[in-house]
């Protein structure tokens, strides 16, 4: 109930209040005005009018002050103002400390403004009293996805099913937290428990969808994020990942189509833009490429448009153009190996081998797989030009046996 129920209570109140004052004046006058048979009836009707007045405040009454303080929280929470709900709930609360609905809905509150270490204090209260609250139990899986407790998420999921095998969240959590923790093949069997039960779970098929695409099982991918994006409203993460999968099957100019959606309902986002640059790179059109780059990095710094801008200077041979952009990239994250491998092949252009070899060195101490071409022409080389270059680099630079960093 909100507002308008206790404005309701409020004026059942008032009127029965006004009633108990004016009803006796009423009898008094209306025994002495009825003389005939009519007295017996009219008496009888006035006292129980005037019993009904009586219940009606005992009932208005009982509508204080901790439910009075819920409600106003009910509706602060619906109308999305949740500082005030979570203040509402501490009043209640501080009248009947064991006010479960209470209890819960600040939770809930605390979730909404992301406190999610005092959501998770409350959520582990209420499950201590009521151990078998599913609702709790699946927004404390929630909160501790928030929270990066993947372990915990799949911990409750377990319990919730426990309680009721045929609950598609419960696996669906599952699903989720396994993609989390990329054990990727188990997260697809509990996806697909969970679509058994619930077809149209929307988070179930999106967790999928995003281990197929990282198993490589590209295909699948594209019909799971199909699906999606005909049975649900417009979505810019569903045309964002089904690009993804597109580029990843080398259909450029379906990919394309697919982030133009994506920029379509949140132009905002750069990593669109930055996809969409690399479809357009993939098919020689560096200059469209460049430009989404640049909206990109108009949108918010970041190392893979970078790394993106760096990849044209290189295919172009501009060795010196290339190494300040993936310097840049660098800076904004140290551990991006796209911008080291982009380094190393900007200082070869540049002629200088001694320094491609020190950078790349760096790159093999940390992962061998780097010594092998065709690994680095797979992972870093997808456009023919940057593969030749590659390759030129690895002969050249006689990377297969680097010198120690």
């Amino acid at each position: 109930m909100g507002a308008s129920n206790l404005k309701f209570e409020n004026l059942l109140r008032w009127f029965g209040a006004a009633m108990i004052l004016i009803l006796p004046a009423v009898i008094l006058v209306a025994n002495l005005a009825l003389i005939d048979d009519r007295f017996d009836q009219t008496w009888i009707v006035m006292w129980l009018a005037f019993f009904i007045s009586l219940r009606m405040v005992a009932f208005a009454g009982r509508i204080a002050p901790d439910m009075y303080y819920f409600r106003l929280a009910e509706t602060a929470y619906v109308e999305g103002k949740f500082d005030q709900a979570v203040g509402y709930l501490t009043e209640a609360l501080q009248v009947r400390k064991n006010f479960y609905k209470a209890r819960r809905l600040r939770a809930y509150a605390m979730f909404k403004l992301a406190k999610y270490d005092l959501a998770l204090v409350e959520l582990d209260a209420l499950l201590a009293i009521k151990k078998h609250d599913a609702e709790a139990m699946f927004m404390r899986a929630r909160v501790k996805f928030n929270l990066k407790d993947y372990a915990g998420v799949i911990e409750d999921a377990d319990e919730m099913n426990r309680l009721d095998r045929s609950n598609a969240d419960a696996y669906a959590l599952r699903a989720i937290a396994y993609f989390q923790i990329n054990r990727f093949d188990e997260g697809i069997v509990e996806a697909l428990q969970a679509l058994k039960i619930q077809p149209s779970h929307r988070p179930a098929r999106l967790a999928l969808g995003l281990s197929y695409y990282a198993t490589q099982k590209y295909e699948d991918a594209l019909s799971t994020f199909s699906t999606m994006i005909q049975a649900f409203a417009p979505d810019y993460d569903l045309f964002l990942q089904r690009g993804n999968v597109l580029y990843q099957l080398k259909k450029y100019d379906l990919a394309l189509l697919d982030f133009n959606r994506a920029i379509e309902l949140k132009p905002s986002r750069y990593d669109a833009h930055n996809n969409r640059g690399s479809c357009s790179f993939m098919l020689d059109e560096f200059e469209q490429a460049t430009l989404d780059f640049e909206r990109s990095l108009a949108i918010e710094e970041n190392p893979y448009a970078y790394c993106n801008l760096g990849n044209i200077h290189l295919v172009k041979g501009e060795g010196i153009e290339a190494i300040a952009d993936f310097e840049k990239a660098r800076d904004l994250s140290p551990e991006l190996k796209r911008a080291v491998v982009g380094l190393s092949l900007g200082y070869y252009l540049q002629g200088d081998i001694e320094k491609a070899r020190e950078y790349w060195a760096g790159l093999v101490k940390d992962e061998p797989c780097f010594q092998e071409a065709e690994w680095v022409v797979e992972e870093y080389g997808q456009h023919p030009k940057m593969a030749a270059l590659i390759r030129r680099f690895f002969e050249e630079g006689q990377i297969t046996n680097p010198p120690t960093a």
